[in-house]
């Protein structure tokens, strides 16, 4: 009797696991249809856009995003040659039918992004899933710095050598000097310091000091 009712709670616990399996994969296929619905809603989204090229520009495009996009008009401003650049506010879900738009036409593509390469990744599935024939380049092939934060000067330097131009280094005399201490002045004291020689001098009592 024991063995039949241990069979009995067996074969429940069996049918429940099976039961929240094919409920753990309807959710699963209901988020991966939400994501493709709001990727192609969010390729309209105003934080998404795409920002045309100069008038002398080759056959390459930027894609980035939040203050490195700054970064990039920063250095790209009132500039002939300024590749098209593709702004991406919202990395997930990523907006690919914008991004196919930006591709055409490119044959290289430098992605200028902090932290893990979201941007790059998603070009490359992109290109790959639309059969797009472009190269993207950014951290995981070497043109943008792997770790740290971004700044002008650290972006300007990888634009210049995805653009084939020389990048202006400052010389070190270049840079501006410290402010030397006149010899007469006194170093500054740290204010427990400052407190205890006053004490000493006026003969001020431990609750003189804390009124």
């Amino acid at each position: 009797m024991e063995v039949r009712q241990a069979l009995r709670i067996r074969q429940r616990l069996v049918a429940l696991g099976l039961s929240s399996r094919a409920s753990r994969c309807e959710t699963i296929a209901l988020i991966e249809e939400r994501n493709a619905r709001l990727a192609d809603e969010l390729s309209s989204y105003p934080g998404n856009f795409v920002v045309a090229a100069g008038v002398e520009a080759g056959r390459v495009g930027i894609a980035t995003h939040g203050v490195n996009y700054e970064y990039v008009e920063e250095n790209l401003s009132d500039d002939p040659q300024r590749p098209r650049v593709l702004r991406v506010a919202t990395p997930f879900p990523f907006p690919e039918r914008l991004a196919i738009e930006f591709l055409q036409g490119l044959d290289e593509v430098l992605c200028v992004e902090e932290l893990d390469p979201v941007i790059e990744r998603a070009l490359i599935y992109a290109c790959g899933r639309q059969g797009i024939s472009c190269k993207i380049r950014g951290k995981l092939t070497g043109d943008v710095r792997s770790s740290g934060e971004n700044s002008v000067e650290s972006v300007g330097v990888a634009i210049n050598a995805f653009l084939g131009r020389e990048s202006v280094v400052p010389e070190v005399d270049d840079l501006p000097q410290l402010p030397v201490r006149p010899p007469g002045a006194l170093r500054r004291l740290p204010a427990s310091c400052e407190l205890l020689r006053r004490q000493a001098r006026h003969g001020w009592e431990k609750d003189d000091l804390l009124r």
